[in-house]
């Protein structure tokens, strides 16, 4: 426990004080033992909680009224809702067990993603992987999430705040408290793999680009950089770079704007994360989106491929010979990618049958 259990966030958002809580295990065993009774009983409660809210009478029924009885208002940022109204249960995971606006609110999307410490989403709400951003943007949150509880106390059967398990990463006490450090290592964990199952997922050889493409990840070479200059764009005015990105299996063209031209320098190896293609003026480009887009140079690892052939039959590639270092391209027909151009492959297949004949002949 915190040195002073009054100023942890976590037992403030309880709604309770340390001193009136019967429930102490000082066995081990059985706190194992309780430990796996809670978890079976949890997500036995989660699976009749999911059936509920997928019901017709919470659809057609419970839901409507709750918007109703809050104007179509969220609770937390004061904003009139226009698409995407969540109904949020105060008691987490309560199902039916309480249909009335003691334990049901109105909340818009991003107030309840933010509320919730569900990975990734509320995590990436905040600003994740920036920790500074996401301190920053969850310390605003937290203090609109104590003012809608306090102004509400009447109604609510607990404080919003009580689900917020990542509040330890603002509170005080963290680097003192155990089992504050504990939550923010475990949500570093999962969020790390969140990141690197999405990214995989989403991982692309140049050459399997196409129009429309989003959320992609993409890993090559600044080959060119050309000069800033000044577009205009929906945005208003901003400063653009055009690129030269480059992998095993060809070249695209890579816009930067604005803050992004900086990131890169020629010949760096770089990364995009949640990239996005479009064809403009006859050419396929890809862009890396201002907000959820990232853009890593020099990363420490890659991240792999999923489970997908690479390329599409038929498609002409463009390759970088791995001998001679021309380019060549060729009709994709399947299988690996080639890694030599017409020329020197010929060329290690008869040095191939030079070497099998002596072998034969010694």
């Amino acid at each position: 426990m915190p040195p002073n259990s009054e100023d942890c966030y976590r037992i403030k958002a309880s709604g309770i004080k340390c001193k009136e809580c019967t429930f102490k295990i000082k066995n081990e065993k059985k706190g194992k033992e309780l430990y796996e009774l809670y978890k079976r009983l949890t997500t036995e409660k989660e699976r009749k909680h999911y059936s509920f809210v997928n019901s017709e009478y919470w659809k057609n029924e419970i839901r409507p009224k709750i918007l109703q009885h809050d104007n179509y208002t969220c609770l937390i940022c004061k904003e009139k809702i226009v698409k995407r109204a969540h109904i949020h249960h105060i008691l987490d995971f309560s199902a039916d067990a309480d249909l009335s606006p003691r334990n049901l609110v109105t909340l818009c999307n991003k107030c309840h993603t933010k509320l919730h410490p569900v990975f990734p989403d509320g995590m990436w709400s905040l600003g994740w992987p920036d920790l500074n951003k996401v301190k920053m943007e969850l310390n605003t949150f937290y203090n609109k999430v104590r003012e809608a509880s306090e102004t509400n106390r009447n109604r609510f059967k607990a404080p919003l705040e009580h689900i917020m398990l990542h509040i330890c990463l603002i509170c005080p006490l963290l680097n003192e408290c155990d089992i504050g450090k504990g939550t923010s290592e475990n949500m570093f964990s999962a969020m790390k793999e969140y990141d690197l199952a999405s990214l995989s997922q989403n991982r692309y050889h140049i050459a399997e680009l196409h129009d429309g493409m989003s959320h992609v990840t993409v890993e090559g070479v600044i080959v060119d950089l050309g000069e800033p200059r000044e577009v205009e764009t929906r945005y208003g005015k901003t400063s653009l770079v055009i690129a030269k990105l480059r992998d095993d299996t060809g070249d695209i063209t890579l816009n930067l704007f604005g803050e992004q031209i900086g990131t890169v320098a020629l010949g760096d190896t770089i990364r995009i994360e949640n990239g996005y293609t479009l064809t403009y003026q006859g050419q396929l480009t890809l862009n890396v989106p201002k907000e959820k887009g990232r853009i890593i140079a020099n990363p420490e690892y890659s991240i792999p491929f999923p489970s997908r052939k690479v390329g599409r039959k038929g498609k002409i590639i463009e390759g970088i010979c791995k001998l001679c270092g021309k380019s060549f391209t060729y009709e994709y027909l399947g299988g690996p990618v080639k890694k030599y151009c017409e020329k020197c492959s010929y060329t290690k297949s008869s040095q191939k049958d030079v070497e099998n004949s002596l072998n034969r002949i010694i």
